[in-house]
């Protein structure tokens, strides 16, 4: 059985993951000249910190022996770990990394130098790399002045595509007719894989024809997505009163009567037979093919499946 760590040696492992922290993003020095860490040698770390004064805490021991490492041992960890995430990058999104060539390595560079992922999870390097990437890709008039909105629009997919779906019915109402399956002073209960997202390019079009080498439309873009009952996945365009009520029911949890109330409100638009006809048969499609499950009958603020730490920012990265 494990032991638990002492005060000492968390405090000396953290000393040392830190100085590993340093050694892939090339803040230690290639050679290991001279003491790294000990208040006396401050040199440059690439971020405008000298090493004095990000104190990484090193013991005399280790401050030592890493010293007489053989500096080739930490080029090919940084290598090592600078690939993996590339790689990473690279599968996740594959038509922003051809898009982008040369342009788009450099900000890679760039990353890796500077931020490097947090979460432990791969899958989330690319999710973390475009939130770093997106003001850099939109400042650089040598890129396309979509790559950023399709780097979102790739992991948007890719985020339908890993969710969990969580069936619990026994909260649900599920009869067949759509009049009993929803109710209006309840929620709409969702699919875990249903996503919303806003593109101020049409870049979805691009993703369906990557071949193509026109440019998408730049126009407002508002997308639901999700996996049907088969696992396919699905995506609609939405109305801007749809997308509100989407919203509205998917994030903030309104009862259904209230959301399309207070949709229609926010672009003036009468709630009249025409839109509750339309209304009625959307969410009837949608109940048909998974992505609706019925009036949510959980206490409020109890999310009905597992939010994704990303599933606010890939539907608007400027509220999230």
């Amino acid at each position: 059985m494990a032991r638990e760590l002492t005060h000492d040696e968390r405090a000396r492992l953290g000393a040392l993951e830190r100085w590993l922290y340093d050694a892939i993003v090339g803040r230690v020095p290639p050679a290991l000249e001279g003491r790294l860490a000990d208040g006396s040698d401050a040199r440059n770390t690439g971020d405008g910190t000298p090493d004095a004064e990000r104190n990484l805490g090193l013991s005399e021991v280790d401050r030592a022996h890493l010293e007489r490492a053989d500096p080739r041992r930490v080029r090919v960890y940084q290598k090592l770990v600078r690939t993996n995430l590339r790689e990473a990058i690279t599968i996740q999104l594959p038509a922003t990394t051809a898009l982008g060539g040369a342009g788009l390595a450099t900000v890679v560079d760039e990353f890796l130098c500077r931020e490097l992922p947090r979460s432990p999870i791969l899958r989330d390097v690319a999710f973390e790399f475009a939130r770093f990437a997106l003001p850099r890709l939109a400042a650089n008039p040598r890129l396309p002045a979509f790559l950023g909105e399709l780097a979102r629009y790739e992991l948007f997919e890719l985020e339908v595509h890993w969710a969990p779906r969580t069936w619990r019915a026994r909260d649900f109402e599920a009869p067949a007719a759509l009049g009993t399956v929803l109710l209006a002073d309840r929620p709409v209960a969702f699919d875990g894989s249903c996503r919303l997202g806003r593109f101020d390019y049409a870049v979805h079009e691009l993703a369906d024809a990557p071949s193509s080498t026109s440019a998408p439309r730049a126009e407002h873009t508002v997308l639901f997505a999700y996996r049907d009952s088969r696992e396919a996945f699905r995506r609609m365009t939405l109305t801007p009163v749809a997308a509100e009520l989407i919203a509205r029911l998917m994030h903030e949890r309104q009862p259904l009567a209230t959301a399309l109330r207070d949709a229609c409100a926010g672009h003036r638009r009468a709630v009249d037979a025409e839109l509750i006809d339309g209304t009625s048969q959307v969410l009837a499609e949608l109940a048909e093919r998974g992505a609706v499950l019925g009036a949510d009958l959980t206490e409020a603020g109890e999310p009905t499946h597992a939010l994704s730490p990303w599933q606010r920012w890939l539907h608007d990265p400027r509220t999230a």
